[in-house]
């Protein structure tokens, strides 16, 4: 009875291994997750669609919201150019390292910029509200920074 117990805690740890080891070595191909966050539709408990109007630039703006997003811990980018106007990047978990993918794009407008955010996850069915708390953080920091 010992070994069976034994046997199945063994089985149990190597399907938790094999599962994080999936997470975080599976790919995120650009061509999927690198998309237009105003034509893209909201993601619901899956992430965040959100919009920040700014004063500055549409260039000025994405290159401080760039360098904001990048100094975060766990992010990372993964595609993206200031001549589109659009950056994504790769944001893990702590713990198992689930990847959630944000893209932000500027919009130029007469008087302002629009930065669309769209924050989504990869695996599974519901974020617990992680895109959420990162992009609205993200914002806070933008806001608390303007010139």
């Amino acid at each position: 009875m010992k070994a069976l117990a034994i046997g199945i805690l063994v089985a149990i740890a190597m399907i938790f291994f094999a599962g994080s080891a999936f997470v975080r070595i599976s790919p995120i191909q650009p061509v999927e997750w690198h998309i237009d966050p105003l034509a893209a539709e909201d993601p619901g408990q899956k992430g965040i669609k959100i919009a920040l109007r700014s004063s500055l630039p549409p260039e000025d703006a994405l290159e401080k919201l760039n360098g904001i997003i990048l100094a975060s811990d766990d992010t990372e980018y993964l595609d993206g150019h200031l001549d589109e106007l659009r950056f994504s990047y790769v944001s893990r978990s702590d713990v198992m390292g689930f990847p959630d993918v944000t893209t932000i794009q500027a919009y130029p407008g007469d008087d302002a910029t629009t930065i669309v955010f769209l924050g989504r996850l990869r695996f599974g069915n519901n974020d617990l509200g992680t895109n959420r708390i990162r992009v609205l953080h993200w914002i806070n920091t933008f806001q608390n920074t303007q010139d």
